[in-house]
């Protein structure tokens, strides 16, 4: 029975929808010992639910392996980022970042970052964003 209903919510429509580049972007993100994945979304101005846009998930390279988990789930966000960076570059609104990762709000506040760290905020610093835990 859940298959059924998985396989019936997958099928249905809206699978996805197509980016309005108007309204704010959503990207969800999370990682494990060795992959990461990230949903874009939007909400929709017909029932005001998260829809998603796009999906995107990629294996780690074995140096990634050994990053800590706060390290991996940057590279998620960072990863993410890039990878839609023809819509989220340069938006109007905040792109909201949510992760499972309480500690990585850190990265919109000053503190001392390692030099990959240091990296990635210079990435970031060309989207307009907020994290949310």
């Amino acid at each position: 029975m859940a298959f059924q209903t998985l396989k019936k919510a997958v099928a249905s429509s809206p699978v996805l929808t197509h980016p309005n580049l108007e309204a704010r972007f959503q990207v969800e993100t999370n990682t494990s010992n060795y992959a990461y994945g990230a949903v874009l979304s939007q909400r929709s101005k017909d029932d005001h639910k998260y829809h998603p846009v796009a999906f995107y998930s990629k294996s780690m390279n074995p140096a990634e392996w050994n990053y800590g988990i706060s390290n991996k789930e940057a590279l998620a966000i960072v990863k993410a980022l890039q990878h839609w960076q023809h819509w989220l570059e340069g938006t109007t609104s905040p792109v909201e970042i949510i992760t499972d990762h309480k500690n990585l709000e850190y990265f919109t506040r000053p503190c001392v970052l390692n030099h990959r760290q240091l990296r990635w905020q210079d990435l970031l610093t060309h989207y307009n964003y907020t994290i949310t835990y």
